[in-house]
């Protein structure tokens, strides 16, 4: 469209618009132009309003096709995205929701805009996804949140969703609008929620079996600490827990062991046993374990835990000084039985020195005195008193209440000095005893009289089983051998053996097959044998009796013991 004195060009070609109206003054006609009456005024006027009308029409136009395509791949994208997408009022009523939302919860836009989609929210969530959602929106002043929450599929199963809502505010700050996201954290909450429970069955497990957990490396300054690690070590839960800060519970005994972990890395696993010091002076006692864990890059951790074994400890030791007590007491008990016994070897060395030392006086009165025969006499004195001292002796250590010893000695020679010991209730009963010991033998370490007892108390039941039994053979036969790193001593007697369901109860305490037994006696020498990492065992043998044993470990360098018959 043309005008004279005027030029406005109007182009569209590919919904482009090419607008110019130059009035500069070099481009006007060199004719000199003539003034415009007021009617051309006006309809010039009234051009150039219909040409601008035209022209924003196809602005607008464009602007519409722009903002619809725009709007479209916007929604391509929200459609495609693997997420929940919706948008909401100032009020908090929804107004948008995305497809993926009505698919995934089947309910149509109708029904789930507004506060509809309310429905979907797993009943036990709805008061509290509410409240943070009236919450958010009270503030004025946040701009995000998030929530977690069970939203309904639309098979009717219900997931764990992470719900994320963002307002978008005006140049103002008034929220013109929310926008939100739901994102489906089913899986990751399911793992979650069994590492809770395997953590809580972890930490019930360590509370109830009184052991903590750790783990370190060189290039970390704090262990990582389970809870009962912490309870163990009496330390405020949550401390960062440093070498230095266990070093200060470690009594001072144990330290060495503690900084080597540091200065010198173990290469298998460790386990050992230390003592702490609590704040309140009081001791425990620990049991440490720990493995090593090798990385690819050369860096190591230590993985460990630590048990609280101070009730165990102590219950040891209570059992240790019970189970001394019972030998104690079954020590006395036998030193009763043997009274006769023991009357009879004391009385036997002093008759022979009453009856030498009335010779030696009726010799030296004599004159001339013959003093060879007064001297012989004498002579005899003095090896009877020796014998009585050295029954004497004997009989003191063994029913002593003394410490135990741990020193090798020669499992024949504390044999002999038994059946020595024995010797008249052997007589009495008419009992032979027949010795074959090993030439070979070597010597075990441990207690002596602790092991004589347990030898002594095997001989005095075989002596009262044969006994209980008139009409068997009246022997014993004892035998000692010699293995690879064991030695072994066995008693068979002739005597009425035990019923075959009593053998699981042999060793127990208190159980006795005498009208008068304490029960205490094989309970006490299995200890004693066990104590000695030996092993005590019982049988019937072909002869009717039984035949009870044990054996015990031989030293490095045995000795060779004077064989008896």
């Amino acid at each position: 469209m043309i005008k004279e004195g005027r030029s406005v060009i109007v182009e569209e070609k590919h919904n482009r618009i090419d607008t110019s109206c130059d009035l500069t003054q070099e481009n006007r006609p060199r004719e000199e132009a003539r003034p415009l009456n007021p009617a051309e005024l006006r309809l010039e006027n009234a051009t150039l309003r219909e040409n601008n009308k035209e022209l924003n029409a196809q602005l607008q136009r464009l602007r519409a096709e722009r903002v619809a395509h725009n709007g479209d791949q916007l929604m391509r994208v929200v459609n495609s995205m693997p997420i929940l997408v919706w948008s909401a009022e100032p009020n908090g009523m929804v107004d948008f929701l995305s497809e993926n939302w009505l698919a995934y919860t089947g309910m149509n836009a109708k029904a789930a805009l507004g506060a509809g989609w309310i429905a979907v929210i797993h009943p036990d969530d709805i008061a509290p996804s509410l409240k943070r959602w009236k919450d958010l929106m009270s503030t004025g002043t946040a701009q995000s949140a998030e929530v977690e929450v069970r939203f309904r599929r639309s098979d009717g199963q219900y997931r764990w969703f992470l719900v994320r809502a963002c307002a978008l505010r005006d140049q103002s700050g008034a929220i013109r609008s929310w926008y939100g996201t739901n994102i489906d954290i089913h899986d990751r909450k399911l793992v979650e929620d069994e590492i809770r429970r395997s953590e809580a069955s972890l930490g019930a497990a360590q509370r109830i079996g009184n052991v903590g957990s750790f783990s370190w490396s060189r290039q970390q300054e704090a262990f990582q600490c389970s809870e009962e690690f912490y309870r163990i070590l009496d330390l405020e839960l949550g401390t960062p827990v440093t070498l230095q800060r266990i070093l200060d519970r470690v009594h001072p005994d144990g330290r060495f062991r503690v900084m080597s972990l540091r200065d010198k890395p173990i290469t298998t696993t460790d386990e050992h046993e230390n003592r702490l010091i609590m704040a309140d002076g009081s001791e425990k006692v620990v049991l440490v374990k720990i493995s090593r864990t090798d990385s690819a890059d050369g860096t190591f951790e230590y993985h460990g835990a630590i048990a609280d074994i101070t009730a165990r400890r102590r219950g040891e030791d209570a059992l240790a000084q019970a189970r001394a007590d019972l030998a104690a007491v079954a020590r006395a008990a036998s030193m009763g039985e043997m009274a006769a016994a023991i009357a009879h070897e004391v009385s036997q060395p002093l008759l022979g020195i009453m009856a030498n030392a009335e010779l030696s006086i009726r010799k030296l009165s004599r004159k001339p005195t013959p003093i060879s025969e007064a001297t012989q006499a004498i002579g005899r004195i003095i090896r009877d008193a020796n014998r009585a001292s050295e029954i004497v002796r004997r009989l003191r250590d063994l029913y002593s209440d003394r410490e135990p010893t741990h020193e090798a000695f020669d499992l024949n020679e504390a044999l002999i000095e038994v059946l020595e010991l024995s010797r008249f209730d052997l007589e009495q009963e008419g009992i032979t005893v027949d010795r074959k010991l090993s030439s070979q033998m070597g010597q075990t370490a441990g207690d002596r009289v602790q092991i004589q007892q347990v030898v002594l108390n095997l001989l005095r039941n075989a002596i009262e089983s044969i006994a209980s039994n008139p009409g068997s053979r009246r022997s014993i036969s004892i035998h000692t051998y010699k293995g690879e790193d064991r030695i072994s001593l066995t008693l068979e007697d002739s005597g009425a053996g035990f019923q075959p369901e009593q053998s699981r109860k042999l060793f127990d305490s208190f159980f006795t097959t005498k009208p008068n037994g304490m029960g205490m006696g094989l309970s006490v020498s299995r200890s004693i044998i066990e104590a000695h990492q030996g092993i005590l065992w019982a049988r019937n043998n072909d002869r009717g009796g039984a035949t009870f044993g044990f054996d015990l470990p031989a030293v490095a360098r045995p000795k060779t013991s004077r064989p008896s018959s």
